[in-house]
């Protein structure tokens, strides 16, 4: 009796266990996430999954080697520095957020060397058309659409802002606020027109 009382004793430790090591290994799949990047030119052609050459996370740890064909599974929740490239474009290098169970990541790589053989970047001069509020705060900003390269400028009081743009791509101008954006239009780099005018309200 006795031993058979042991053998139930020890086919229930195990069974509680092996729960606990799959309670385990389902909290920790609930925390890890499989990532895509992908790669656009500046103006927005998509080019294929870029080579991840680092994605390292804040305690160091490298999982680049995880990524095949631009994707890759189980990855730690957390943040990431990324450098990924393809052949004749320059790498980008940035932080990613991965919180998600599915996370795309686009990157938009600048073609050659053309991001350094500008000495001087064109400036590009706009002007604001409408009222701007006295009160707050404004400034004018170019975004990345397929890059997360951005820039800023003062708008002075008669609406003008300029901006020194070393790098081509397709952007969106922003007119921000303290509370809202005012008006927004996408913009091609190099620019080639007269000085933009970007209305209040412009979508």
């Amino acid at each position: 009796m006795k031993r058979n009382f042991l053998i139930v004793l020890s086919i229930g430790c195990l069974a509680a266990q092996i729960e606990q090591r799959s309670n385990q290994v389902s909290d920790a799949e609930q925390f890890v996430a499989r990532v895509e990047v992908c790669a656009f030119d500046s103006r927005g052609t998509f080019l294929a999954a870029p080579t991840v050459r680092v994605f390292e996370s804040e305690s160091h740890k490298d999982f680049s080697t995880s990524f095949r064909s631009g994707v890759a599974d189980h990855i730690p929740f957390g943040i990431y520095k990324l450098e990924a490239y393809m052949s004749g474009f320059y790498p980008e290098v940035r932080y990613v957020a991965i919180y998600r169970p599915q996370v795309t990541v686009v990157v938009g790589l600048a073609f050659g060397r053309e991001a350094l053989t500008l000495p001087q970047p064109p400036t590009i001069h706009g002007k604001v058309i409408g009222s701007l509020p006295r009160d707050k705060k404004i400034f004018a900003k170019l975004a990345g659409i397929y890059s997360d390269r951005a820039l800023e400028s003062k708008i002075g009081r008669d609406g003008d802002f300029d901006f020194g743009v070393p790098w081509d791509g397709r952007y969106l101008l922003l007119i921000v606020s303290e509370d809202a954006i005012l008006a927004s239009r996408t913009i091609d780099i190099p620019y080639m027109g007269r000085a933009i005018e970007i209305k209040i309200g412009e979508r």
